[in-house]
């Protein structure tokens, strides 16, 4: 394991966006921004999944994802849907970051981001109640491929005007 569980993530930083699908199969638009701490030691995730227009927030989450005493990722995460939670981090490829834990309520999350290259990630995103499988074909998941988001830069050169 690396001395910095969050050096394959790192890269990350920045800000996301992209269109999808919401776990009920409407159409979503999600903002995604991950930055480092203050201190270096965890990773800052500001999430919004709304409406196509942004007009209506359908899920907003914040979350600090860093090592826990184990040296797996933690997240400490509040979400408008479930509450305050702690998402732990499960096995999976390399340039990918699954987290998955249980609600207050009882529900089961599970959140997986991948690294698609530089400009992209896959995100995909699902929440079970109590009792129900995770493979339960009749609940959906939330997916999108979200691309990296660079700020509007005026254009350079020599400004000419026409006649």
């Amino acid at each position: 394991m690396s001395p910095d569980p969050l050096a394959g993530y790192r890269a990350w930083c920045g800000v996301w966006g992209g269109t999808g699908a919401a776990q009920d199969g409407r159409p979503v638009h999600i903002r995604m921004e991950i930055a480092p701490d203050q201190f270096g030691v965890a990773l800052r995730m500001h999430f919004e999944a709304t409406s196509p227009d942004g007009s209506v927030l359908y899920h907003g989450v914040v979350t600090t994802i860093g090592a826990g005493p184990s040296g797996a990722l933690c997240a400490a995460t509040f979400s408008t849907i479930h509450g305050a939670m702690v998402l732990h981090q499960t096995p999976d490829d390399e340039n990918v970051l699954a987290l998955e834990g249980e609600s207050l309520r009882g529900n089961r999350i599970q959140v997986t981001i991948l690294g698609e290259g530089p400009r992209a990630l896959g995100f995909a995103a699902l929440w079970r109640p109590p009792g129900a499988s995770l493979d339960d074909p009749r609940l959906g998941r939330m997916t999108a491929t979200l691309a990296r988001l660079e700020p509007m830069r005026p254009p350079s050169g020599p400004v000419t005007t026409r006649p």
